[in-house]
């Protein structure tokens, strides 16, 4: 389990912080719509924002996943979204680069 949210915890953070890159290059947009009115209104906050929510979360999913053993279904269900987000990054910096 601490692996699983450490690499979630991970992933999160570079999807944040290439997505604020893109967004000031102008090559990407977010695509939540929540989270897109954060970056139009400030980037850097919006990062800032991202990191500490992803932090607090994986704590409280820290903490509380001792007595709900099904909680790791759900953080499973997670892992390949933020893969395909990095994934998609990695698509625009290559572009970027060609």
């Amino acid at each position: 389990m601490k692996k699983l949210l450490l690499i979630i915890f991970s992933l999160s953070i570079i999807d944040s912080v290439l997505t604020y890159a893109g967004i000031k290059k102008g090559i990407v947009v977010e695509l939540v719509p929540v989270i897109s009115n954060f970056y139009n209104n400030s980037p850097s906050a919006s990062v800032i924002v991202d990191i500490a929510a992803t932090t607090v979360l994986c704590a409280v999913i820290w903490i509380v996943q001792k007595n709900r053993k099904w909680i790791i279904y759900p953080l499973l269900a997670i892992l390949p979204i933020k893969v395909f987000a990095i994934a998609m990054h990695i698509r625009w910096i290559t572009t970027l680069i060609s």
